[in-house]
């Protein structure tokens, strides 16, 4: 089953039909612009071989005063959520992708053009301290809020930052996009439904606190016109509100409430970890190979060991994980000590045995070389640099020996000598199996096998 990825597009602004035409650029909430109250495109024609020039204006911010609440597809959080993510934004969604830009009374600078609403999110009245709003008792044209403090609302000359087009499709270039595009002027259009516009509030809510959520003019002109008021002789582009303090009344063409709750997601729990300095001993634990068995007479002593005072056959078993100040015990190997010798001729007997001629009758048990089966080789040099020597001749990397040596105990325990082989001999078993093996490791060499692989092989 192949993993299907989800592909967007996102778009800074979109607009549709003459408003591309408009005259005065963007000034970013800077200042009101030159033109007053509209926007204007210019129109040029011939009556009559004269050439006539001449600049009409649009409908802008202050010929609404109110929105079809149809055209809202989605809230973020829903109308009177009581547990929403303190740490998430709030956003509104329309279902026209270029509703947010229609009646902006200005064209694009590059790829900021400011939307002609915004979402304030504000907090409510709290019974130990005010909210950041009262609620006017005026209906008509529309219900207001009084904004105690202009601080509370989105900087005016940011706005255009918190709007954006959203479509649930990728593009692999402008010209497949602009066919989408296209496609959109078609009556009942199946793309239609693929993408919206979106406008968020850049607000950093707190945790357990009541909101409000309005959409509210964002140009003078739309204000005060929603407001009942002329919005005549007022600049086209001067903001509804500016960086002087005070309060300010805003008409509110929709809005919900909600609360957000604890701050208890994934994020906010990655916030309180707390680092901690790990202790040097993490990762490593002391091994005391005094008495080693197998034969070997001399302890794991194996290089210098500090301080000198400490026991000098206490190595270091490393494990997988460990501290940045972790240090291996000892520091560095010293391959001249003789239990590494002592280490090498043990493991390396089986393999001598079975190159030499036969002269034992009893077989010859002996640690595994981990990996040998990997690394070709049957046999290890203490003295040589290679992945296999370090792996069995540094006690350190015991602790990825483990399984091969318990596998050892088990094949040891499960081992015994073939029925019917005359050589006698026995070093490691080829089956990887811990079952009994029914043809002799040595198979290379002696030719007898055990009477029930010899009727095997004669049937």
């Amino acid at each position: 089953m192949s993993l299907t990825v989800g592909r967007y597009t996102f778009s800074a602004w979109l607009r549709k039909g003459v408003a591309g035409a408009i005259n005065e650029p963007d000034t970013l909430g800077a200042d009101g612009g030159t033109v007053k109250e509209r926007a204007t495109i210019p129109v040029d024609v011939s009556v009559n071989t004269m050439p006539v020039h001449h600049d009409f204006t649009l409908l802008g911010p202050g010929d609404v005063i109110g929105i079809n609440p149809d055209t809202i597809v989605r809230t973020e959080p829903l109308d009177w959520v009581t547990d929403f993510e303190p740490n998430y934004l709030a956003f509104i969604e329309f279902y026209d992708e270029d509703f947010l830009w229609r009646y902006t009374p200005a064209r694009a600078v590059g790829d900021r053009l400011r939307p002609w609403l915004v979402l304030a999110v504000l907090e409510e009245d709290a019974a130990d301290h005010p909210g950041e709003f009262t609620r006017n008792d005026r209906r008509l044209p529309l219900p207001s809020i009084t904004v105690r403090s202009t601080t509370s609302l989105p900087p005016h000359t940011q706005t255009w930052a918190w709007a954006h087009v959203h479509t649930n499709e990728g593009f692999s270039d402008a010209t497949e996009f602009e066919r989408f595009l296209e496609s959109l002027q078609t009556q009942d259009s199946p793309n239609a439904d693929r993408i919206i516009s979106r406008l968020t509030s850049p607000r950093r809510l707190k945790a357990n606190t009541a909101y409000g959520a309005f959409v509210v003019p964002a140009f003078e002109t739309g204000r005060l016109a929603a407001l009942g008021q002329d919005p005549k002789d007022i600049s086209a582009q001067q903001p509804a509100w500016s960086d002087a303090l005070g309060a300010v009344e805003l008409p509110v063409y929709y809005q919900w409430r909600f609360r957000t709750g604890e701050n208890e997601d994934f994020e906010s729990m990655v916030k309180r970890l707390v680092p901690q300095a790990a202790d040097s001993r993490v990762g490593v634990r002391g091994l005391d190979g005094e008495q080693p068995g197998w034969g070997l007479t001399m302890g794991t002593d194996i290089g210098q060991i500090l301080p000198a005072d400490e026991k000098q056959t206490v190595v270091g078993l490393e494990g997988a994980l460990k501290a940045p100040t972790t240090q291996s015990r000892p520091l560095a190997i010293d391959t001249s000590r003789p239990f590494l010798h002592e280490l090498e001729a043990v493991l390396n007997f089986p393999e001598q045995m079975r190159n030499s001629p036969a002269t034992e009758s009893l077989p010859v048990i002996a640690p595994p070389i981990y990996g040998e089966y990997r690394a070709l080789r049957h046999t290890i040099d203490v003295t040589q640099i290679g992945w296999i020597d370090d792996l069995i001749a540094i006690p350190a990397y015991a602790s990825r020996r483990a399984s091969a040596y318990e596998r050892f105990a088990r094949t040891k325990r499960a081992m015994s000598r073939v029925p019917g082989c005359r050589c006698r001999r026995y070093s490691r078993p080829i089956a990887s199996s811990v079952s009994r093996p029914t043809r002799c490791a040595q198979a290379r060499r002696c030719t007898s096998t055990s009477p029930r692989a010899s009727r095997r092989s004669r049937r």
